[in-house]
Parts: structure tokens; C-alpha cells; sequence
């Protein structure tokens, strides 16, 4: 057997000792039994993401996000509950990660043509060095490759919408970033109530806009973008009677309608 294999930080905790480190943390709080319990359930974290690839989004990402979730369910599990912790933990894990795939695969679905990844790929790695564009920044990227400003202006403003990256602040004026969070160095109950409350209130807002979505357009988006594999739009349209075509207009239109809905929610909250 491999060192890895036999690596503290990979390998599966017995009921005794999950119970344990659960005791201290959700008890006393200590740091090193939450940071016991997390880099225990990383791989769990890993299992999930995996089936999140084929929607285009970056694997760090949705790792990121599936930390987030593994966060919140230490924050908030209830050691009466007669559950192991990764059942538990395995729900909030792959919520955050549909809600981060719901928000952000959109825009790359948008992508088509190899000009428009190419100018994607060039924009996400502008934007995570954390640059600000100039409007000749985005002349100059417009005639790269070979798109109208207009274009260019839509998918940054798409790519800017994403979700904090790895260095961005947990919350406004805050010096702690996502990467502090899910360090090796435990976070402090402080830092993860901060993410958790911002994650449960993300999952709040994506549920009220869901739910007020008409129910084949809430359907269709659960099917493409909340599955661990997205269905064919022909797929879809065999099922609903209706065109391939008819399924990508009712998907642009709920998404639109969702991003508006996503928006106008966390302005109601600011």
C-alpha cells in the first residue's frame, strides 16, 4: 500500500474516532478537529466534483465550491443524528457545487466557436490576475480574435460574475480568503460561519428563483445544469415534445430569468 494510501489527511476515519473529532469541534470548537474531519473528507469532495466535469467549468472550481459545502455541513451537523458525517456532509457537498455549475456554466455553454474559448480562456486568466480592463484592452482583445467589442464586453461581464475565486475576500473588507478556509491550517468557527451563512443564503436565493420559474423551464434547468450529466437538448425535447431548438430557447430564457431573479435577490439583501 501506497504512503498516500496510508496518509492521515486521505485516509477514512473509524465511527469512533469521526465521532470524536465531531464531539470536540461541535463542543469545544477546537480548530485541529475540524481540520481533522476536513482533510478526511476531501476526498469525498474530490468524488463529487469529478462528476461535475463535463460541464466545461474548471476542476479547481468546483472543488473550491465543494469545500465550501463540506464547510458548512461541520458548521452545521447535529452529532444526535443517528448519520455518519459523509452522508450528511455528501448533501451540502454536491449542493454547492450544482448551485456554482448553475451560476457559471451558462456562460461557457455560450462559447461556441474556437475564436469565442480562445477569447474566454484569455479573459479568465485576465480576470483571476485580478486586472481591470480598459476600453483598449477590449478593442485590442475584439480584434485578436476577431470578435465585436460588444461580444467581448458580454462574456467579461459574464466571467466577472463568477463566483470568488481561491484569493478572493470571504466577505466585504475581510483580509481572509476561500484559500485561507480550506488551507491545511484550520479556519477559526468565525471564518466558517461566514461561509456557511453566505452559502445558505445562496442556496436560499437560487430556491426562490427556481421556484418561481414556470415548471417546464424549472424542469429543463434542473435537467442541464443541476444533473451530474447534462442531457442532450434533443434529449429533452423527446421527452417534452418539442424541437431540440424549442428546448434552447426555453434554456436561454430560464436562465436569463434566473439571473435576474439571482441578481435582484442579493440586491434586496445588500
Amino acid at each position: 500500500m501506497s504512503s498516500r494510501l496510508k496518509s492521515p489527511a486521505t485516509r477514512l476515519l473509524e465511527a469512533a474516532e469521526e465521532k470524536a473529532l465531531l464531539g470536540r469541534w461541535i463542543e469545544a470548537r477546537e480548530p485541529a478537529a475540524l481540520n481533522a474531519l476536513v482533510a478526511a473528507h476531501r476526498p469525498l469532495v474530490l468524488k463529487i466534483a469529478n462528476r461535475y466535469r463535463s460541464h466545461g467549468l474548471p476542476h479547481g472550481d468546483l472543488v473550491q465550491e465543494g469545500h465550501v459545502g463540506l464547510l458548512e455541513a461541520a458548521h452545521r451537523f447535529d452529532p444526535r443524528r443517528d448519520v455518519r458525517f459523509a452522508t450528511y456532509a455528501q448533501w451540502w457537498i454536491k449542493s454547492a457545487i450544482q448551485e456554482f455549475v448553475l451560476r457559471n456554466g451558462a456562460a461557457v455553454r455560450t462559447v461556441t466557436s474556437s475564436r469565442q474559448k480562445s477569447l474566454m480562456f484569455a479573459l479568465s486568466h485576465l480576470l483571476r490576475g485580478g486586472r481591470d480592463l480598459a476600453a483598449e484592452d477590449r478593442a485590442y482583445l475584439a480584434r485578436r480574435y476577431g470578435v465585436s467589442p460588444a461580444a467581448v464586453d458580454r462574456l467579461t461581464l459574464r466571467l466577472g460574475a463568477r463566483d470568488q475565486s481561491l484569493d478572493g475576500a470571504l466577505a466585504p473588507g475581510s483580509d481572509l480568503t476561500l484559500a485561507d478556509a480550506i488551507a491545511d491550517d484550520a479556519p477559526g468557527p468565525e471564518e466558517i460561519a461566514i461561509a456557511a451563512d453566505e452559502a445558505r443564503r445562496r442556496r436560499e436565493r437560487l430556491a426562490a428563483a427556481l421556484a418561481a420559474l414556470p415548471e417546464r423551464e424549472r424542469r429543463i434547468v434542473a435537467e442541464r445544469h443541476l444533473g451530474e450529466e447534462a442531457p442532450l437538448l434533443r434529449e429533452i425535447g423527446g421527452r417534452f415534445g418539442v424541437s431540440k431548438e424549442r428546448v434552447r430557447q426555453l434554456e436561454k430564457r430560464a436562465l436569463d430569468r434566473l439571473r435576474r431573479l439571482l441578481a435582484d435577490g442579493r440586491a434586496a439583501e445588500a
